[in-house]
């Protein structure tokens, strides 16, 4: 008889084959854990900013001391950390309290209180980030620990780091069974360019990149490699690609800030004039501040065309 492993099973036995820091016990969750030597780094922030890490991706380990009064110790607590991207399992005194795969979901996990004691409290988080941007992102006041009463410790401020692994060492991690979840690798294609592949194409627009937002520089691989990738497998040769650059949206900003939005266009540009057959609809002057999905609709499709036109006449 075939016995399937759970996901969460195979997960652990990932974690064990690839992570040092996952070993047989508490590992480096473990209170008792020294720490010392790890490097510190300012929470929250993505660790590409960090000296050393420009271009890390992989699994790092966080830790945190929470220092709590006695009147703490032995009730329910809430722990925030804010979104974290991309992977997290987290740990308070040695005890998985939490885990989630979504990079943009806030982590809120509750801290049973029979691991709450007065003094000191090992908060750590093991982090996995398979592409652009990694780590413990937010903004501070996402960084708490909540306790009775409406009380709570700040968790910003200076955490003790280790890189673990980096993702070239790592094996494939097992995928989860996502059904119809449409962040999930291979879900939107097999949904919905697989089918169409009998089928005969003249060109393709696209109209994404909000949710790539920070990852510029994965970005400026990932469209033109997907762009090879649907010429190659519809085999008409190189069709043209009209990509929609992203409108202008949310509050402008009165001093100089590193933008994410402004980053992405810059790739979605890049694109454009790199890829044989690519062109490029403008639409900055026509967005919402307010609106990540703007109504005008008309004069996007009107430098579409004139995008086509361009591409069909040369």
């Amino acid at each position: 008889m075939t016995i399937t492993k759970t996901f969460d099973q195979q997960m652990a036995d990932w974690w064990r084959k690839n992570d040092p820091g996952s070993a047989e016990g508490m590992g480096w969750a473990a209170p008792a854990f020294d720490a010392s030597a790890w490097k510190s780094m300012a929470l929250p922030q993505n660790w590409e900013k960090v000296a050393g890490l420009e271009n890390f991706d992989g699994l790092m380990w966080f830790r945190r001391e929470a220092d709590l009064a006695a009147d703490w110790a032995g009730k329910d607590l809430t722990l925030e950390l804010g979104p974290i991207d991309d992977r997290d399992t987290t740990f308070s005194n040695g005890v998985q309290i939490g885990s989630n795969d979504l990079w943009t979901t806030p982590r809120r996990y509750p801290v049973p209180g029979k691991l709450v004691k007065a003094g000191k409290n090992v908060i750590a988080v093991r982090v996995l980030d398979t592409g652009g941007a990694g780590g413990i992102y937010g903004q501070a006041d996402q960084m708490k620990l909540l306790g009775p009463g409406g009380a709570s410790v700040p968790l910003a401020g200076e955490w003790r780091y280790q890189v673990a692994a980096p993702l070239g060492k790592l094996t494939v991690p097992p995928m989860r069974d996502v059904g119809g979840d449409p962040n999930a690798v291979t879900v939107l294609y097999n949904g919905m360019i697989a089918p169409l592949l009998p089928c005969a194409i003249k060109g393709a627009i696209w109209y994404q990149g909000e949710s790539n937002a920070g990852r510029d520089m994965q970005y400026r691989r990932l469209l033109p490699t997907m762009i090879r990738d649907w010429r190659s497998r519809f085999g008409v040769g190189d069709f043209p690609f009209l990509i929609v650059q992203l409108a202008n949206f949310m509050a402008v900003q009165t001093t100089p800030v590193q933008s994410g939005w402004a980053e992405l266009r810059e790739a979605q540009l890049l694109t454009a004039q790199n890829v044989p057959g690519a062109g490029l609809a403008v639409i900055i002057d026509i967005g919402d501040a307010n609106d990540i999905h703007p109504k005008n609709k008309q004069d996007v499709g009107r430098r579409l065309a004139l995008a086509a036109l361009a591409r069909a006449l040369r």
